[in-house]
């Protein structure tokens, strides 16, 4: 199922389409992503940019407690359960650079990532996809539908024409979301190549706060193979403990 381990990075590679976009004449911009605020469909004038050149006037949602953190991606997650994978395990926003993640909504942006799996084997192997930024955030929900944005962006570059987003983006908070978190999440249905012509329908869940931003996705072989619908009440609550385990605090 190695199809899992590209969604988090089409996040990724929409940064790097407006990248390209914003070095050149005719800049791309994405489509707002459906459930967002504005209506859906083309952006308006000014697009990406202008949305988040916004943001700061806007509110925070909530208060942070005053500390920062940092985003790091440890061999084990999950208390133990996933291990990260030597071979897929990458940096999605590596080819990002500084300034079109502040467009986003991060500044001074860092970036780690990383791909895990559960010790368990095939049928019920379990898979989960980290990339995260940290840096500052002045309004985290405004960069978190950014981001679903982006992820726009990336799937319309993307030449097969797959992914296929599923619905709207929707706001969740698992009782591990803490501070002035804000997550949202949408299914994704996408196709792997090891499963021939078979799709399937993956989570993916975007956090931010005021100084880290993560894009989950996360998928059950179990689900996949009996083409069970997967829950995204489940895949936030993943996402919010993957969160515990990757946030560190910096103290100096």
């Amino acid at each position: 199922m190695v199809g899992v381990f590209v969604l988090a990075g089409a996040v990724a590679a929409g940064a790097v389409v407006l990248t390209r976009g914003t070095q050149g004449s005719d800049r791309q911009e994405p489509s707002r992503a459906p459930g967002t605020d504005g209506p859906s469909g083309a952006a308006g004038p000014g697009g990406l940019r202008d949305a988040v050149e916004a943001a700061p006037g806007s509110t925070p949602s909530g208060t942070g407690d005053g500390k920062r953190y940092r985003l790091t991606a440890p061999d084990t997650i999950l208390a133990g359960t996933y291990r990260k994978d030597p071979v897929t395990s990458r940096d999605p926003f590596r080819e990002v650079d500084k300034q079109t993640l502040a467009i986003v909504g991060v500044t001074d942006a860092q970036s780690v990532g990383g791909a895990y799996r559960s010790d368990t084997t095939a049928p019920s192997l379990k898979l989960a996809n980290f990339g995260g930024l940290w840096g500052g955030v002045k309004d985290p929900e405004a960069t978190v539908d950014n981001m679903f944005r982006t992820l726009i962006l990336g799937i319309q570059a993307d030449p097969t024409g797959k992914p296929e987003l599923e619905g709207s983006p929707k706001a969740f908070r698992p009782s591990r979301l803490d501070g002035n978190a804000v997550m949202k999440c949408q299914k994704m249905k996408t196709t792997d190549p090891s499963l021939g012509a078979q799709s399937f329908t993956v989570p993916v869940c975007i956090w931010a706060d005021s100084s880290t931003v993560g894009v989950v996705s996360s998928a059950d072989a179990t689900t996949i193979l009996l083409h069970q619908d997967p829950s995204l009440e489940q895949a936030a609550d993943t996402t919010a403990r993957i969160r515990l385990d990757v946030r560190v605090e910096i103290t100096r």
